[in-house]
């Protein structure tokens, strides 16, 4: 049995390759109802993040909704579910990258690098004292530790 997939024209080659004869794929070229509706008639499975009352009622055929993103909120999840479509979404796929990005923000701003980052893009003849004193350790390589010095900065 072959199952008749549309989706977007950005994924319907790698999802074909994933798939190999399994299946027929079919494209749409633009995210709007319109576009989607026009061709989903036929289809079995639909690859979208969005399927709209429409949409689905021109689905006759369709079974499966594969939203390719983690949320589900542009998919009418009622109406499908009136019509017996099961619909998933990709939750968990990015949580790795989220959880990495999460923890590397909390260090960027716990250490305030991002304000150091921002100085030190400038002119490094204009670079403060106190700036040069914390990127090399607290007044190591030399620096003075007077206070007076501190505030001004290199000519």
């Amino acid at each position: 049995m072959t199952f008749r997939v549309l989706c977007y024209r950005e994924i319907a080659v790698p999802l074909a390759a994933k798939l190999n004869s399994a299946c027929e794929i079919f494209a749409f070229n633009n995210y709007d109802e319109r576009s989607i509706s026009a061709l989903v008639s036929d289809c079995d499975v639909l690859v979208s993040w969005l399927a709209t009352k429409k949409i689905i009622e021109n689905g006759k055929n369709l079974k499966f909704i594969q939203c390719w993103g983690v949320g589900i909120n542009e998919i009418d999840l009622s109406f499908a579910y009136q019509r017996g479509i099961k619909v998933s979404n990709l939750a968990g796929f990015n949580s790795a990258a989220v959880a990495d990005y999460t923890l590397s923000a909390m260090l960027l701003l716990t250490t305030r690098l991002h304000a150091f980052d921002r100085e030190l893009r400038q002119d490094s003849r204009k670079l403060p004292i106190r700036v040069i004193n914390r990127l090399l350790g607290n007044n190591s390589y030399g620096f003075p530790k007077d206070s007076s010095f501190e505030n001004k900065e290199l000519a």
